[in-house]
């Protein structure tokens, strides 16, 4: 006995995944995901080159480090520890913004 196999053609995975990687709306590096403030490694003030973690957000008990996607001065950290973020919050507003990033 013969069984028609019709073609089947699924939809393919996306090639890359959603990125956890910050952006920067206007001179502010936003959050990535939704989380509480767990470290803060930067003031204002300070240089920070890209690729250099700035602070470290828990999500669903794993802790994300955050890094800076350009290079430039810290104007001002708009976040304490322990607070809670929105995906895409500001967190931390940079005095000026250099070349951009290592991603």
């Amino acid at each position: 006995e013969k069984k028609e196999v019709k073609d089947y053609h699924p939809h393919p995975a996306p090639s890359v995944a959603p990125s956890l990687n910050p952006a920067l709306s206007g001179n502010a590096l936003t959050a990535p995901l939704p989380g509480t403030v767990v470290s803060i490694f930067v003031k204002p003030g300070e240089k920070v080159e890209a690729g250099q973690v700035v602070l470290v957000i828990e999500a669903m008990k794993m802790k994300n480090s955050i890094r800076s996607v350009y290079s430039g001065t810290v104007a001002d950290v708009l976040v304490d520890i322990g607070q809670s973020v929105a995906h895409k919050q500001a967190l931390i507003k940079f005095a000026d913004v250099g070349e951009a990033s290592w991603m």
